[in-house]
């Protein structure tokens, strides 16, 4: 699906004509969006961890520079991509916050795509509040 962006450099690109236009709408198109699916977890009582793989995708036609999947609490890549083509797989380390994932370039880190992972947490069982028997006016 495309941004708003991208259909409007399209439609410049199909208005003006120039090259150069044209060549900023594919770099555009060409740039990799990270996909990451549950993206909210729901966890039932008892639970301190999501308890669904998290299913990570890409695709990169393109790729002049090698790409790596980063956790943002981490330093170390979860993933690296060196070759063009389209990447899916699972993670099954468990999540047990609220964690936001990455896509960088290696060379310089910076940010291609990022996606949001939420953690759903029960709220805890209140006690029914005790009321008296009798009751004043």
């Amino acid at each position: 699906m495309a941004t708003r962006r991208q259909l409007s450099l399209i439609g410049l690109c199909g208005l003006a004509g120039f090259a150069i236009t044209c060549h900023a709408a594919e770099l555009i198109t060409a740039i990799p969006q990270l996909k990451i699916d549950p993206q909210l977890c729901v966890l039932e009582s008892g639970q301190d961890s999501c308890p669904v793989p998290l299913r990570v995708s890409w695709q990169a036609p393109q790729l002049p520079e090698s790409i790596c999947l980063y956790r943002v609490q981490q330093r170390k890549p979860l993933y690296c991509q060196y070759q063009a083509g389209n990447v899916t797989f699972e993670l099954s380390e468990p999540l047990k916050d609220n964690d936001r994932f990455e896509l960088r370039v290696q060379t310089d880190q910076r940010v291609l795509s990022a996606v949001d992972v939420t953690l759903a947490r029960p709220l805890p069982e209140l006690r029914p509040r005790r009321r008296h028997g009798w009751g004043m006016f």
